[in-house]
């Protein structure tokens, strides 16, 4: 699995919204749109800085579950 920099795409995806004829932003909205609020929530606090072991304490759950989560989430970027 290539390693997907789940940051940078997430600017992207942001950045993407003041373009709106950009194709990216369609393929990124059907990303959003298949993760769970979970992981929605999870790539938010990334986005933000936080750390996976930061993130496992605010969502409750282990550092090692939050890391298996974004394995799951860097398949669905991808496949962009």
């Amino acid at each position: 699995m290539p390693n997907i920099d789940i940051k940078g795409k997430v600017s992207d995806y942001f950045d993407t919204w003041i373009d709106t004829d950009s194709d990216s932003r369609i393929d990124m909205e059907r990303i959003i749109a298949a993760l769970s609020p979970q992981q929605r929530r999870a790539v938010r606090l990334y986005a933000r800085g936080y750390t996976y072991r930061e993130i496992g304490v605010i969502m409750g759950v282990s550092e090692s579950a939050i890391k298996m989560m974004f394995k799951r989430i860097q398949m669905k970027f991808a496949e962009v």
